[in-house]
């Protein structure tokens, strides 16, 4: 199962899952909780969701859209309730204090859902000056030069 939100990394996920199920020979869902916080989203945002959970039925998913206010509650009931053993999520947005604080789904599933394996997934890393400096010493790495083929035979 992969829980998607409205955000950019949901077709991410998708793709993530759906390669997942691919390789275990598995059935798959695709979900999307919508909280009374959520049903306010601009009609923009709405409908990228709706083109996700379409573009995941294309892929062979089944689709779901749980309602409730609490959202790790809707995911743990839903997976209990048909027997799903992996969850894959994207890695929560908030950082320090306000994740301590304010908590996160990913934490809170991590903590209840037993016997299910939970599965983040990153957002891409920006391509900042330092990613670019550790790409241009990563082609001069000596384990890689050592690696290449010498074209001597």
């Amino acid at each position: 199962m992969v829980c998607i939100g409205s955000n950019t990394i949901a077709e991410r996920l998708v793709r993530a899952a759906k390669r997942l199920a691919t390789s275990l020979h598995a059935q798959w869902i695709v979900a999307y909780v919508e909280t009374p916080e959520l049903q306010r989203l601009p009609a923009e945002r709405r409908d990228e969701v709706l083109r996700v959970l379409r573009f995941a039925e294309q892929l062979g998913a089944e689709t779901v859209t749980l309602s409730g206010p609490d959202m790790s509650k809707e995911i743990l009931g839903f997976a209990k309730s048909r027997n799903v053993t992996k969850i894959v999520l994207g890695k929560p947005s908030r950082r320090g204090w306000k994740r301590w604080v304010l908590g996160s789904v990913v934490d809170t599933l991590i903590t209840e859902a037993h016997n299910i394996n939970v599965y983040l997934l990153g957002s891409r890393a920006a391509k900042t000056p330092l990613n670019k400096k550790c790409q241009a010493q990563k082609r001069y790495d000596p384990v890689t030069l050592w690696d290449a083929p010498s074209g001597t035979g």
